[in-house]
């Protein structure tokens, strides 16, 4: 901590190791360093185990031991049961406490969730809170499905919409650029439900083939399916895809609630897109399919 001046372990964290130093050193076990394989500490040495100017300066166990002190680093006791459990393979914590417990930034929760309106100012908030929450190994989760459709009026500037997709190649490139400091790749996942308009350009965003231009596929992707979507399946119905910033509210209904309102919109809008439900399933598991995913 002196000798580096880089700050690498918090003060506090720094100052309990001294005060025990002698019943932490005493606890530690570097024969359990070789109960992992090879691959193990390989892994371990790329992303987890601390580094100063590209040398690694972290056993295994100094990692747990590190790990559990800045989970317990008021309370001895915990932090050794702690240490003991990790070092024997009780189980592990998730990849941003391993990064990150017992540094300055001890931002060790691993999921996000997230929602965007459908205006410029929320889209790009949310793109710098993605940024922020991938620089601290978080992954994440977007709910997008309320961002309107290609070729959706905008009533403040009496243009056209882009969609979803243009949009999601921004997500994607903040994901390949913010790579939670070299560490690993960002992780966003991207969700929407199967009756938005841009489902199609939705579905294609991962392919390895097709214009790049469409193409986001560093970006995971979910779908949110309502029960009404799979009776349409079963049935051999059409299904209706909608516009979010004309249906406002479907995106916050579900069970009998959704489908009273999804239909109530297919009888006032005649002219919404229909597909058959069989066909709009059929692209889905090619999707899946084709992107391993």
């Amino acid at each position: 901590y002196k000798k580096s001046n880089s700050n690498l372990i918090s003060k506090d964290v720094y100052e309990f190791i001294m005060d025990n130093k002698t019943k932490i050193n005493n606890s530690i076990d570097y024969s359990r360093d070789f109960n992992f394989d090879f691959f193990s500490l390989k892994t371990l040495e790329k992303a987890y185990l601390i580094s100063i100017d590209n040398q690694v300066v972290e056993r295994i166990q100094h990692m747990i031991m590190r790990v559990s002190i800045g989970l317990y680093s008021n309370n001895l006791k915990k932090a050794l049961e702690t240490y003991n459990y990790m070092s024997l393979k009780y189980f592990t914590h998730a990849t941003p406490t391993l990064f990150h417990s017992g540094s300055n930034n001890p931002q060790l929760l691993s999921c996000f969730l997230l929602g965007i309106d459908d205006n410029v100012t929320s889209i790009y908030k949310s793109v710098s809170d993605c940024a922020q929450i991938s620089k601290w190994a978080g992954g994440i989760g977007v709910h997008i499905h309320d961002i309107r459709c290609e070729n959706s009026l905008i009533h403040s500037t009496n243009g056209k919409s882009n969609g979803i997709v243009p949009m999601l190649k921004v997500f994607n490139d903040v994901a390949r650029h913010i790579n939670q400091s070299g560490k690993r790749n960002g992780s966003f996942a991207m969700y929407i439900e199967p009756w938005h308009k841009d489902i199609i350009g939705f579905l294609e965003c991962k392919k390895n083939h097709g214009d790049e231009n469409c193409r986001a596929r560093d970006l995971f992707y979910g779908l949110w399916i309502p029960d009404l979507f799979m009776k349409r399946i079963k049935n051999n119905e059409e299904w209706t895809l909608m516009c979010p910033s004309i249906c406002q509210d479907l995106s916050s209904l579900y069970g009998e609630d959704f489908e009273n309102k999804y239909i109530y919109y297919e009888k006032k809008y005649p002219e919404f897109t229909k597909i058959k439900a069989q066909k709009l399933w059929s692209i889905i598991l090619s999707s899946q399919m084709e992107t391993g995913t």
